[in-house]
Formats: structure tokens, C-alpha cells, sequence
């Protein structure tokens, strides 16, 4: 039995969609819109 990390996250491709994604959200919270990526949004 080989045991390994998950490592989908680490390609070029998943960190420049992530980047997107975070960026995108940032530009949404300045707009004055809601955040998917909120985890405790009672809070906010």
C-alpha cells in the first residue's frame, strides 16, 4: 500500500483558477456584494 498527499490543488492550472476565484471574490466584497467563500457570516 502506497500512501500520498492529495495534491490536485498544486498544478499550475488549480493555483491560477484559485487565484481567479479569490480575486474575484475580493472585487464582489468591494462592490458591497456577498462572498460565497464566507465561513462565519453571522458574524460578518
Amino acid at each position: 500500500m502506497i500512501l500520498s498527499p492529495h495534491i490536485a490543488g498544486l498544478t499550475k492550472e488549480s493555483q491560477a483558477r484559485i487565484a481567479c476565484l479569490v480575486a474575484e471574490e475580493v472585487l464582489k466584497v468591494l462592490e458591497g456584494k456577498k462572498s460565497m467563500l464566507v465561513v462565519n457570516e453571522e458574524e460578518t
